[in-house]
C-alpha cells in the first residue's frame, strides 16, 4: 500500500512522493510504482497491487514450466528438480509471498527469463550488437525494479564471460568482454538514472533498516529465522539449491568459475546484510538468488553427465518433494487461516471510512494500510517514506519524537512492545508527553502471521474519539482493556 500512495502521487503530481508535497525516495521500486501509476488511470482499486503480483506469479510458473519442458526430456535428475522448483512456487507459502502485492514474483520472472537468456548466450557462437543493446535496456530496467540487481548483473556479466571461455567459444578476449558487459553497463546506467533522478542510489528504505554492522549475528539470526517460516518455499528454495549445487558439483562443475559466479548470490546477499546490520522482514529479500541459482543448476544439470549418473541426487530430490507434499495438510491449515485472517482485516479497512480522518496526524510502526486509507499525514517511526534524515535516526529516536509530541494525533500499534512505548517511553529517551491513560480504542485489525495473530489498534485522544470511532463504526473502548496504566501485561486479545 506504501506503493499504492506513491503511484498515485506520481500521476497526480508527477514526482516521487508519499504525501504528494515532498519529494522522497521511499518507494523500493521506481519501476513498480511506475507501473502502478499507469495501471491507475484504467483501474481505481487498492487491490491493484495484489492483482499485479498475482498475475506476476501466474507469469512465473507458465514461464517455468515452458523452460523446463525445453531442456527437460528425459527423466532423471534434471526432471525431480524441475518438478521441486515448481513445487516450491506454488504452494501457500509462495502465494503468501508472490500475491501480497510486493513486487517480489516480478523480481522472480525477471531473474528467471535472464536466466534463460543468459544461459543461451552462453552456447551462441556470436552474439550480435543488438542483442548486446537488447541485454543493456533490459539491464536498465531491471535495475529499477530493485537497486540491489546492480550486483545481480554484474555477476551476470561474470557468468557470460567465464561460461563463453569455458565452452571455448571461439573469439578473442576483447571480443567476449564486449558482448558481455551488456548486462554490467545497464545496471551502470540504471543507476545512474537513480541517482539523476533521485539524488541518491539507495532509497530511504535500505537506509532505515540498516542498523550497523555491530548486529550482524542478529541480521544472520532473522535471516535463518524468515527462511524457516516461509516453509516449502523458503526452506524447499534453500534445500534445493543446495542439494542441485552438490550434484552439479559431483560431475565436476566446481571446477568452472561460472558455476560459483551464479551459485554466488544468496551467501553474498546474506554477507551484505550482515555487513550493514540489516532488518530481515521478509524472505523476499533472499527469494530471487536462490530461484535464479536453483533454476540455472537446473539448466546445467539438462547438459550434464550428472543426468545419468547421479541417482542419490535423484532420490534425494523425490524424497524432498514428498515431504514438501506430505507438508501441506500442516501448511496449506495454517496458511489458510492467515489469508481468512488477513482478508477480514482488509474488508474492515476498506468498508470503513478513514478517508474522514485526512488531515489527523497518525503515528504508527506499520504505515501501509492506515497510511493509504487515512490519507493522512503520518509520524513514520519506520522511518520508511519521511526523508533521508529521519531515515538516519535509530528507530529508538523516531519513535521518542512521534511519541513525545504535546499533540501526537492518532496512533496505529499493535500489541507488542510499541504500545507499551506509549505508556512508558522509550528506553534512554524521554517519557512520553501526553498522558494516555484516557485515550480510546476505535479500531482493531488482526494483520495475522503465520502461526499467531498480529492485532492492531487505531487509538485517539478523548477530543478525536468520536469522530475517530464514527468514521471506523465501532465503538469507543478504554485503552485500559488493553493496556493497565500502572504496569502488568497487555492484555491480548483471545481469538
Amino acid at each position: 500500500m506504501i506503493h499504492l500512495r506513491y503511484a498515485d502521487h506520481l500521476l497526480h503530481h508527477h514526482m516521487v512522493s508519499y504525501d504528494g508535497v515532498h519529494a522522497t525516495f521511499g518507494a523500493s521500486s521506481l519501476l513498480y510504482i511506475t507501473l502502478l501509476a499507469a495501471l491507475r488511470t484504467v483501474w481505481h482499486t487498492p487491490l491493484l497491487p495484489r492483482a499485479v503480483s498475482s498475475i506476476a506469479h501466474w507469469c512465473l510458473f507458465a514461464l517455468l514450466v515452458w523452460g523446463f519442458a525445453r531442456v527437460s526430456r528425459r527423466r532423471g535428475v534434471v526432471s525431480w528438480f524441475a518438478v521441486a522448483t515448481l513445487l516450491c512456487c506454488v504452494m501457500p507459502s509462495a502465494t503468501r509471498w508472490l500475491q501480497d502485492g510486493m513486487e517480489t514474483s516480478l523480481t522472480l520472472v525477471v531473474v528467471v527469463l535472464w536466466a534463460f537468456w543468459i544461459y543461451r548466450a552462453c552456447r551462441e557462437a556470436f552474439i550480435p550488437g543488438r542483442a548486446v543493446v537488447a541485454m543493456t535496456f533490459a539491464a536498465m530496467l531491471t535495475l529499477l525494479l530493485r537497486i540491489e540487481f546492480l550486483m545481480f548483473l554484474g555477476v551476470l556479466s561474470a557468468m557470460l564471460f567465464f561460461a563463453r571461455r569455458e565452452r571455448g567459444v571461439q573469439e578473442s578476449v576483447a571480443v567476449t568482454l564486449r558482448v558481455c558487459l551488456g548486462p554490467l553497463l545497464g545496471g551502470l546506467l540504471g543507476a545512474g538514472l537513480v541517482i539523476a533522478l533521485m539524488g541518491t542510489l539507495l532509497p530511504d528504505t535500505a537506509v532505515s533498516k540498516a542498523v550497523g554492522g555491530q548486529y550482524w549475528l542478529a541480521t544472520l539470526q532473522s535471516s535463518m529465522d524468515v527462511i524457516a517460516s516461509s516453509l516449502s518455499f523458503g526452506m524447499g528454495l534453500l534445500l534445493f539449491w543446495l542439494l542441485s549445487g552438490l550434484v552439479l558439483a559431483g560431475s565436476g562443475a566446481w571446477k568452472t568459475l561460472s558455476f560459483w559466479c551464479a551459485n554466488c548470490l544468496f551467501p553474498v546477499t546474506l554477507f551484505l546484510a550482515a555487513v550493514r546490520g540489516q532488518t530481515i522482514q521478509g524472505f523476499r529479500y533472499f527469494a530471487w538468488t536462490l530461484l535464479f541459482s536453483l533454476v540455472w543448476n537446473v539448466l546445467l544439470l539438462s547438459e550434464s553427465a550428472a543426468e545419468e549418473q547421479s541417482r542419490w541426487g535423484r532420490f534425494a530430490a523425490m524424497a524432498l518433494c514428498g515431504v514438501i507434499v506430505l507438508g501441506q495438510v500442516k501448511e496449506s491449515q495454517l496458511f489458510l487461516r492467515m489469508f481468512r485472517q488477513r482478508a477480514q482485516a482488509v474488508d474492515a479497512l476498506r468498508a470503513q471510512h478513514l478517508e474522514q480522518l485526512h488531515g489527523m496526524r497518525v503515528t504508527a510502526f506499520d504505515i501501509g494500510w492506515i497510511g493509504y486509507f487515512a490519507q493522512s499525514d503520518v509520524c513514520d517511526v519506520g522511518g520508511l517514506v519521511s526523508g533521508r534524515e529521519w531515515a538516519k535516526l535509530p528507530v529508538e529516536k523516531r519513535a521518542a519524537v512521534c511519541i513525545s509530541d504535546p499533540k501526537p494525533g492518532l496512533f496505529f500499534v499493535n500489541e507488542g512492545y510499541q504500545i507499551y512505548w506509549m505508556r512508558d517511553g522509550i528506553p534512554g529517551y524521554t517519557k512520553p508527553t501526553p498522558d494516555y491513560v484516557n485515550w480510546k480504542i476505535c479500531g482493531e485489525y488482526n494483520m495475522a502471521n503465520v502461526t499467531r495473530p498480529d492485532w492492531h489498534y487505531l487509538i485517539a485522544p478523548p477530543e478525536l474519539a468520536p469522530k475517530v470511532c464514527a468514521a471506523t463504526g465501532q465503538q469507543p473502548r478504554p485503552i485500559t482493556e488493553l493496556l493497565p496504566p500502572t504496569g502488568g501485561a497487555i492484555l491480548h486479545r483471545s481469538e
